[in-house]
């Protein structure tokens, strides 16, 4: 008999699920969560495993790629700025029995919040908050493989908070609708074969 976190599609699911409560639970208000592929994120990730050891999931949701990744043996965190969302992760990290943490939070450190106001994002709900890097009692540059998914336009101030706040040479995984997984190192794009 397998363990509930052997079994990728009920993960998958059990995701799906907690995401539709979330736009249920919203209504027509606006939120930019956005589930990715998980899929091709286990795939993904897979390949990346024997590269990096700890990951950190920014904007993680109900945490189905946080998740993942701790069940490909990655020391595994998430932040999430909506509290529900946060704890809905929680839960489903509970369910599968894997060890992944979760914030909730912001996870644009304290000290970067000068350069994400000169951005003028309109997506303040995401980047704007308490930091989730209290609340896990770590910082950007404790995980060698940061996740985010990639919103047109914020590529570079993504490129320079790894750069300020990252691990020296850590790698950003960013997931788009339309360009799917990309692998980045010092604003660089890399293969992630």
């Amino acid at each position: 008999m397998s363990r509930p976190g052997d079994d990728f599609d009920a993960l998958f699911r059990a995701g799906n699920e907690a995401w539709e409560l979330f736009r249920e639970k919203r209504g027509a208000a606006f939120h930019a969560f956005v589930p990715a592929d998980y899929p091709m994120a286990l795939e993904v990730l897979r390949k990346l495993r024997p590269r990096a050891s700890s990951f950190l999931e920014l904007g993680s949701g109900v945490g189905v790629i946080t998740i993942l990744a701790a069940l490909l043996g990655f020391e595994a965190c998430g932040i999430e700025i909506d509290p529900w969302l946060a704890q809905q992760a929680e839960d489903l990290a509970d369910e599968f029995g894997v060890e992944a943490h979760f914030a909730a939070g912001s996870f644009i450190p304290e000290e970067f919040q000068g350069e994400v106001d000169l951005h003028q994002t309109e997506l303040p709900s995401i980047l704007h908050g308490n930091s989730g890097f209290q609340e896990l009692e770590r910082d950007l540059d404790d995980f060698d493989l940061v996740y985010a998914f990639y919103w047109p336009g914020l590529d570079e101030l993504f490129f320079e908070l790894m750069r300020r706040h990252g691990q020296p040479g850590g790698l950003l995984l960013t997931y788009g609708g339309i360009e799917g997984y990309r692998l980045w190192r010092d604003g660089k794009e890399l293969p992630i074969d």
